[in-house]
C-alpha cells in the first residue's frame, strides 16, 4: 500500500483507536477513526478508504457483521480484524 493511503480503524475502545490512528499516522498514512460498524459503513460510504481495520467485539454491529456487509458490497474490500 502507498503512503498516502487511507486506513479506517474502527473500535469503540477511544484509547486504543486513537493509538492505532496516530501510528498509522507516524507511519505516512492518513488515518480516519469510527467507533462502531454503522458509523463506519458511513466513512466508507462517502471517503472509500484503502484498507479497514476493525475490532472485533463491538456493541451494535460486531466486527463479523460489520465484514459481511462490507463484503456483501464489495467483496474486494481489503479489511483487517484484530482483538485484544
Amino acid at each position: 500500500m502507498k503512503k498516502g493511503s487511507t486506513i479506517l480503524v474502527i473500535d469503540d475502545n477511544e484509547d486504543f483507536r486513537k493509538l492505532l490512528a496516530e501510528t498509522i499516522t507516524m507511519w505516512g498514512f492518513n488515518a480516519a477513526e469510527a467507533v462502531d460498524g454503522e458509523q463506519a459503513m458511513s466513512i466508507i460510504e462517502q471517503f472509500s478508504p484503502d484498507l479497514v481495520i476493525v475490532d472485533l467485539d463491538m456493541p451494535n454491529m460486531n466486527g463479523v457483521e460489520f465484514t459481511k456487509r462490507v463484503k456483501a458490497i464489495n467483496p474486494n474490500f481489503p479489511i483487517i480484524m484484530v482483538t485484544a
